[in-house]
């Protein structure tokens, strides 16, 4: 199959690149930010469609163990008093439950999956244009390297 670029490391980029592998391609990721990125954002919550997601490009339990599960949500008024609870996803699966965890340790989980698989990552890369040609495209990045892909 192809080779395909994807320019972004953060957390879509990477679990794109995994889906692009799993689909055959031969892909590389290019990020403009130095490292993995473990230091940049605060808390986020994973969905059970996106831990779904996550299992369908098996990249699932790179993430399971990091932070944690969110099975429920309760909602009080200004007095404290419980109005609603709610269960949140679907609780029953732990693969499947809502997890909170750090931007950062998803990009980090995310890139080490995707090294692991062998997948390069290259940080440090800030694109800063695109040659299309009819056959390929070439990224062109600040450093003075290019990349081509189909």
């Amino acid at each position: 199959m192809g080779r395909l670029l994807v320019i972004g490391g953060g957390a879509a980029g990477t679990a794109a690149a995994l889906a692009l592998h799993k689909a055959g391609f031969d892909v590389a990721v290019y990020e403009a930010h130095p490292d993995a990125a473990e230091d940049i954002g605060a808390f986020l919550t994973l969905a059970s469609n996106g831990m779904r997601a996550l299992a369908q490009i098996d990249a699932a339990s790179a993430v399971t163990d990091l932070g944690f599960p969110l099975t429920g949500m309760r909602m009080l008024d200004g007095s404290g008093t419980q109005r609603a609870a709610r269960p949140l996803g679907e609780a029953e699966d732990p693969a499947l439950r809502y997890r909170c965890l750090r931007r950062g340790d998803l990009n980090t989980a995310l890139q080490a999956e995707a090294a692991r698989r062998g997948i390069p990552v290259r940080h440090g890369a800030r694109l800063v244009s695109v040659d299309e040609g009819p056959d390929s495209v070439t990224a062109h990045f600040a450093d003075g390297a290019t990349a081509t892909a189909d």
